[in-house]
């Protein structure tokens, strides 16, 4: 991905000019790298806002140098104010936000309650108008939800914190402030058995008292749903979170801005 950076900072370039600068580059030992593999790449420097896409000429272009705009300075304090007042819990308020919740939970609140609490709201709206990419993620986990029934869980996170395929692919993740710590094998709400990729597993409703099935999913489906999940917390968590704490305003506008004409480009 480095290479791919340092390139776009130079210029412009079409997936094309990348996919041939990577196989002349010293850098890249297979030289077969295909063109797949490189789009997989530059989306996930779209997704973070590193690279950003010009449809008018089907160029990628880098886009960290792109600053956001403000009027004065204490518009930029009160867009830091309200971005850390969306994400972060506050004891003196008596809020809890992603900060001090689990991560998984927080993706499935976002994707599912987000009509019940005005500031998760907030942030669907922000992560629409201003993380196109993040968004797009978004409803395609929920897309997939709802097609292999999983959504009908009443239960939250719908998929648990951890689920065991064996072969070394765990998904049991221990959580500091809602960030992903190493793995553990500790007691988990969801835990399947071994599963091959087109063993059908069974979810039941997740209802306390109640053993009703309201699912039957390939392994192959439930897999690409938890990796969307995950890729969710590492833009959400790894990313937003952090450019936040570190003093950038979110991007984007939503319903409780405290001054609608306050825009980041």
């Amino acid at each position: 991905m480095r290479h791919i950076m340092e390139n776009l900072k130079k210029q412009p370039m079409t997936l094309e000019k990348i996919v041939e600068s990577l196989q002349e580059s010293k850098l890249v030992k297979d030289d077969n790298i295909g063109k797949r593999s490189v789009q997989n790449y530059v989306a996930e420097l779209r997704a973070i806002g590193i690279v950003s896409y010009d449809h008018s000429s089907s160029t990628y272009r880098f886009a960290k140098n792109e600053k956001q705009i403000f009027e004065s300075k204490h518009d930029y304090q009160i867009a830091l104010t309200h971005s850390k007042k969306l994400l972060f819990s506050d004891e003196r308020e008596n809020t809890q936000r992603f900060d001090h919740t689990n991560a998984y939970l927080a993706v499935d609140l976002l994707a599912y309650e987000s009509e019940r609490d005005a500031d998760d709201l907030a942030v669907l709206q922000h992560l629409k108008t201003g993380y196109p990419e993040i968004y797009k993620i978004l409803r395609k986990y929920r897309q997939l939800m709802d097609e292999t029934g999983l959504s009908k869980r009443s239960c939250l996170p719908k998929l648990g914190v951890g689920i065991d395929f064996g072969n070394n692919d765990e998904r049991f993740l221990e959580f500091d402030n809602g960030l992903p710590k190493q793995p553990s094998h500790k007691p988990i709400p969801t835990r399947l058995p071994a599963a091959i990729d087109d063993e059908i597993i069974e979810f039941e409703s997740g209802t306390l008292g109640r053993d009703d099935v309201v699912a039957r999913v390939p392994a192959s489906k439930v897999k690409e749903i938890l990796n969307l999940r995950d890729l969710l917390v590492g833009r959400i968590y790894g990313y937003i979170m952090n450019v936040v704490r570190h003093g950038t305003p979110l991007k984007g506008c939503c319903d409780f801005c405290p001054n609608r004409e306050i825009a980041i480009k």
